[in-house]
């Protein structure tokens, strides 16, 4: 009796370790793949200068304070934040933002507090402005490329049509345009090249 039992519970084994390997398995060994080629690719991202824009994965450059930069993208103003940043064209983060704004409001408060006979409401008032100075160059940078951006779009649009008609492909001339043009056309047509 205890033979049949034996040869019971191995069979049962085969076939439920058979039938675990036929369902699971595809499932896992691609999701090593796929582990596998997403370090590959994060190791040649990490290699690559930093600087050098020749890549498409987008590397998001480190704040003075990471935790900062973590709290502040859970919000809905970290991303009005950080696309004024990237449409400004400034290379900072959100949290060098909040930084600064804190130690201007901090510095202009207490220097107003010392110089203006202690009264708490011109202190405060310094303090404000002083801490929406920050996302007033980053609103002021932004305007002034938007402006650049609108006076050489044409340009670049013409050069576009130009390289189409000699009969380049779209993407040549997506990166002719890329090439061709300076800050700020430039480096956004050679992000979607």
């Amino acid at each position: 009796m205890l033979l049949p039992l034996l040869v019971f519970f191995f069979v049962t084994a085969c076939v439920l370790g058979g039938f675990f390997a036929m369902t699971h398995m595809p499932g896992m060994l691609a999701a090593r793949q796929l582990d596998r080629r997403l370090r590959e690719v994060s190791d040649d991202v990490a290699s690559a200068d930093p600087d050098s824009d020749d890549s498409v994965v987008k590397r998001a450059s480190g704040g003075p304070l990471p935790g900062v930069d973590r709290l502040i993208a859970r919000t809905g103003a970290g991303l009005s934040l950080g696309r004024l940043i990237d449409q400004s064209g400034v290379r900072t983060t959100p949290s060098a933002i909040v930084v600064s704004s804190f130690i201007a409001a901090v510095a202009v408060g207490a220097a107003v507090w010392l110089f203006a006979g202690q009264q708490p409401v011109l202190a405060m008032a310094g303090a404000l402005f002083a801490a929406f100075v920050p996302i007033g160059f980053l609103l002021r940078k932004k305007s002034v490329r938007m402006k650049r951006f609108e006076e050489q779009f044409p340009e670049a649009l013409d050069l576009l049509s130009r390289a189409i008609r000699a009969g380049h492909a779209l993407q040549t001339a997506l990166g002719m345009v890329a090439d061709e043009l300076k800050e700020p056309v430039g480096p956004e047509f050679k992000k979607t090249f």
